[in-house]
């Protein structure tokens, strides 16, 4: 596969976002961390005699910055696939893909944390569009989020990359690129929630609409939710 080197301007400004995204991950958890201390209460203290807080009812987590409740778990397979493409890139089905959706860049300088396990899964849309779903189970959320944005930051160095929306919820966040890398294009979607993180990688022709773009986030959510 041909790369195409981007620009050290681009691609300054690219880990200039990445920095600010970083930021943003952490605020993240911060939130995360602050609700879950109001929701949950401080943790017992040894001899603590006290009456335990009366429980109060709990609101459905939701989207940021609007309020649509996060989606019910579902899986994603082929159809889960063709309907959130829809618009978009239609006629998934499961099976190798028949074209690389591995991007060629400069290797990250640091070690990734380690999952605790991975699956893989393909799909194929003709003859010369295909995708890959890995996703990563680990043990806490900050690693699960530290992950995203390494592997995220590892496929940004080269070729004409573009930084698509990011959505962020309680629980956690999603980061989109395309890219251009000779006559092929790129897309990866990264989702992360609680644990878990989503990594979709589509290489195909076509422009990714944005209305596809969000609810194949949302299907990569749901996924992560069963």
């Amino acid at each position: 596969m041909t790369t195409v080197n981007g620009t050290r301007g681009a691609d300054r400004a690219i880990r200039s976002a990445r920095h600010r995204r970083l930021a943003v991950a952490v605020g993240v958890l911060a939130v995360v961390a602050v609700l879950a201390w109001v929701l949950v209460g401080p943790p017992g203290l040894p001899g603590d005699q006290s009456a335990p807080p009366i429980a109060t009812p709990k609101s459905p987590p939701s989207m940021a910055p609007g309020s649509d409740p996060l989606p019910a778990p579902v899986t994603f397979d082929a159809a889960a696939f063709n309907e959130a493409a829809d618009g978009w890139i239609t006629g998934w089905t499961g099976g190798a893909s028949p074209v690389s959706t591995e991007v060629s860049c400069a290797d990250w300088d640091g070690e990734y944390p380690e999952p605790l396990d991975t699956s893989s899964t393909q799909f194929r849309a003709g003859t010369r569009v295909g995708a890959t779903l890995k996703v990563e189970r680990f043990d806490t959320t900050e690693r699960a989020s530290d992950s995203m944005m390494k592997q995220s930051w590892d496929e940004s160095c080269q070729g004409e990359w573009v930084e698509l929306p990011d959505e962020i919820w309680v629980g956690g966040q999603s980061l989109c690129f395309g890219g251009k890398l000779g006559d092929q294009t790129f897309y990866e979607i990264y989702v992360v929630h609680e644990t878990e993180l989503a990594v979709l990688r589509v290489a195909g022709e076509s422009e990714l609409p944005e209305d596809s773009r969000k609810k194949i986030v949302l299907a990569l959510l749901a996924d992560l939710r069963t």
